[in-house]
């Protein structure tokens, strides 16, 4: 019988390496695999990171070129606000300068049409003064200027 427990040990003794060699050899893989995805995690990382800086200094950028945008559409419209004052100013100008054309060049003709009626009315002798009837309390009556012109506008009606 002591060959056989001598043999039984071997075989146990060789599972028990076989086990071991296998345990090892598992260890060793997980620690190369470990190793690899440590290093590939970090070029991932240092990659991502990379991106995210060109990312944020394109938002900055593209801020920049925002504000100066806003900046020189602010100033172009504040000129054009300034032209569209100094326009309007002149049209103002200019439309007050023919209105007082106007009116003057009417004040002309009522006048002259007025001194043409003064000056050669056949009633009106030259050299004498055209006599005008004086408001007096005979000519309107006992009538208050409001009566007066009521009944001047209903003669005008009638």
């Amino acid at each position: 019988m002591g060959g056989l427990s001598s043999a039984s040990d071997e075989v146990t003794d060789g599972a028990k390496r076989i086990f071991y060699e296998q345990r090892r050899a598992a260890a060793e893989s997980t620690k190369s695999h470990t190793t690899i995805n440590e290093k590939t995690r970090k070029d991932n990382s240092e990659k991502f990171q990379e991106q995210q800086n060109k990312k944020r200094l394109h938002v900055r950028e593209g801020r920049g070129k925002a504000a100066e945008s806003r900046a020189q559409l602010l100033s172009s419209r504040a000129a054009d606000a300034a032209s569209v004052r100094e326009s309007s100013k002149a049209f103002q100008e200019q439309h007050k300068t023919r209105m007082q054309a106007e009116y003057m060049k009417k004040a002309s003709t009522v006048k002259a049409v007025t001194d043409e009626k003064i000056f050669h009315d056949p009633a009106v002798q030259p050299g004498s003064p055209k006599e005008l009837p004086s408001p007096s309390p005979t000519s309107t009556g006992s009538r208050s200027p409001g009566q007066m012109r009521r009944g001047y506008e209903d003669e005008q009606q009638a």
